[in-house]
């Protein structure tokens, strides 16, 4: 939870309060409904090809019959976004990625450390957060300009107080 700690205190304040709700509320729907794709896809072919068999094999086989539940996959999701336009390079168990990748080095590193924590969760949130960026992020965009309407792209013209300052229109 401290990795929401610190997604949340980047994302939120440029993002504002109701926003950073509704992309957490996107990315806990988003992550389920994928793994519930993904489960029953591998569920419905007796012998899955491909990347289904991949993710069958990663799951032992049982992915529909597993029970996942969890705040991981938005976790996962979030470092998506916050790192979707990032140019620079992060450090991820000292090996040097681009940032924009640094969600699928964590997601590689977490399954070598903890084998039995849910891969496809995980994966389910990182397309979850793809989904933001790529889909959701840009509708917004192009329906009401950056987060909304006003100076700022927060809706409503005003400030926001964070501190001893102001931000925003």
């Amino acid at each position: 939870m401290a990795s929401l700690l610190y997604k949340g205190s980047m994302l939120e304040p440029s993002m504002g309060s109701l926003p950073f709700a509704a992309l957490i509320a996107e990315l806990m729907l988003t992550s389920s409904l994928f793994y519930i794709l993904t489960a029953a896809a591998v569920a419905s072919r007796a012998r899955p090809q491909g990347l289904l068999g991949v993710l069958g094999l990663v799951s032992g086989g049982r992915l529909w019959q597993s029970c996942a539940v969890g705040f991981s996959g938005v976790l996962f999701g979030l470092k998506v976004v916050l790192n979707s336009g990032s140019p620079g390079w992060s450090q991820i168990a000292g090996v040097r990625v681009p940032t924009k990748y640094a969600a699928w080095a964590e997601l590689v590193l977490v399954q070598l450390i903890s084998p039995n924590v849910s891969f496809v969760g995980h994966l389910c949130g990182i397309a979850a957060g793809l989904v933001h960026v790529h889909v959701t992020r840009r509708l917004l965009r192009w329906r009401w300009g950056a987060w909304g309407a006003g100076s700022g792209g927060r809706g409503g013209g005003r400030g926001r107080t964070y501190g001893r300052g102001t931000w925003g229109g």
